[in-house]
């Protein structure tokens, strides 16, 4: 049973890292509690800031995305589903969100962890204008859709600042 908690959150991490080394301006984050992160900026200083909206937040959206068949799915009856994801808009956006999603399914067989299948993509990511807790059934999203429709999409989507991020 350890072993199979060490090789989940050593896929976690590998996710998570593989994940923020895909965008070119990723800020790195060291837990610290539930309600404060420390982060470190550009010049190798770090900043204690209070992010217990922000968290509440993503923990939310990453609940949305695990229910959502076209970023989570399941191809084998013992697998598991991640997602992380990224904000490509200002740090202190508010709803809609742009955000780069990326959802993975994997299996541990023995001391193995095997990536399935999974999704990574720009999502435009918009909740209700509420001052109440987060509901799964609340939010709603739009992402691109594949082939030749997906510059179109993108630009119909996003604002241009963003639309600058994923297109370099």
């Amino acid at each position: 049973m350890k072993i199979k908690l060490l090789l989940i959150a050593s896929l976690l991490i590998v996710s998570s890292a593989i994940f923020m080394s895909c965008s070119k301006n990723s800020v790195n984050y060291e837990k610290l509690n539930e309600s404060e992160s420390l982060e470190y900026q550009d010049d190798g200083e770090a900043v204690n800031e209070d992010n217990s909206a922000f968290l509440q937040r993503d923990e939310a959206i990453e609940d949305y995305l695990l229910t959502q068949k076209a970023f989570s799915w399941k191809t084998a009856n013992d697998s598991q589903n991640i997602c992380v994801f990224e904000n490509l808009g200002s740090k202190d956006d508010l709803f809609p969100l742009s955000l780069w999603v990326h959802c993975q399914e994997y299996k541990i067989e023995g001391e193995n962890v095997l990536e399935l299948s999974g999704f990574s993509g720009p999502v435009l990511v918009n909740y209700p204008n509420e001052l109440s807790y987060f509901s799964v059934d609340k939010f709603t999203h739009q992402s691109p859709r594949d082939g030749s429709l997906y510059g179109e999409d993108v630009k119909k989507i996003f604002p241009n600042d963003v639309q600058d991020r994923i297109f370099n």
